[in-house]
């Protein structure tokens, strides 16, 4: 049997391609979510070191990636994040992010009568939650005095408060951020489960969600975002994320 040099370089060549594929998928080894909560701002634009992580933009209520996997995967280590909003960029900033690190970017007004956008960065804390619990934490993003009752509603005799008296988040992003990076647990059995945002203490209902399956051991965000007498895109909405690793 004959040697065939470029037999041998083209094996060679064709294994360097791989291992070089792999090592780039392998890289994208942290996630990254973006949320526009701001009742001004009808769309948002980001990118990680110039790499688009919302696909086009990002409406008002709209979580980046989908319901159920909505953090992007990224590269790991010190990166450019960047987030736009029309021709005003929000934020341009190098972060650095360790491997199996999630981070959300939260989009919000600080005023309920002018557009005055901050972004808060959290770092999220994934790790599963006990059996037979869930994790949670609601972010009040409605730039006003009024304070929420989270519900979650099964019918007419199960319902789980998840969160009471809850206020606007407030205006200082970078103080607020530390408080909101872990979840709360509480004992749950899952099932299907509608949304509902009350004015604490009482039944006025500021917003709601049809019912929808929760998980055992999931992990869920409850945004509260909008205007308090806006309507269409700027009016009270809750959004349920799955705060959950892709």
């Amino acid at each position: 049997m004959s040697f065939s040099p470029s037999k041998y370089f083209l094996t060679g060549l064709l294994l360097l391609v791989v291992l070089a594929a792999c090592k780039k998928t392998s890289s994208y080894n942290a996630g990254v979510l973006l949320y526009n909560g701001s009742w001004s701002l009808p769309a948002l634009s980001a990118q990680w070191s110039g790499n688009a992580i919302v696909s086009g933009s990002l409406a008002q209520g709209v979580v980046s990636g989908t319901a159920d996997s909505p953090y992007v995967p990224v590269p790991a280590g010190t990166n450019l994040v960047t987030i736009i909003a029309g021709a005003n960029t929000l934020l341009d900033k190098n972060i650095y992010t360790g491997t199996d690190t999630y981070n959300s970017f939260v989009v919000f007004d600080t005023s309920a009568v002018s557009s005055s956008p901050q972004v808060l960065q959290l770092t999220d804390d994934l790790s599963i939650p006990d059996t037979a619990q869930l994790k949670f934490r609601v972010l009040h993003l409605v730039p006003d005095t009024i304070k929420i009752d989270t519900w979650l509603v099964n019918g007419t005799s199960d319902s789980l408060r998840l969160d009471t008296a809850g206020a606007f988040i407030g205006k200082d992003a970078g103080a607020i951020a530390s408080g909101l990076q872990t979840f709360t647990s509480t004992s749950f059995h899952g099932g299907s489960y509608s949304v509902k945002v009350k004015k604490s203490g009482t039944e006025q209902l500021y917003a709601s969600l049809p019912a929808q399956s929760f998980l055992v051991q999931g992990i869920y965000t409850f945004v509260f975002s909008g205007q308090t007498n806006g309507s269409g895109a700027a009016a009270l909405k809750v959004s349920v994320v799955r705060s959950s690793k892709f």
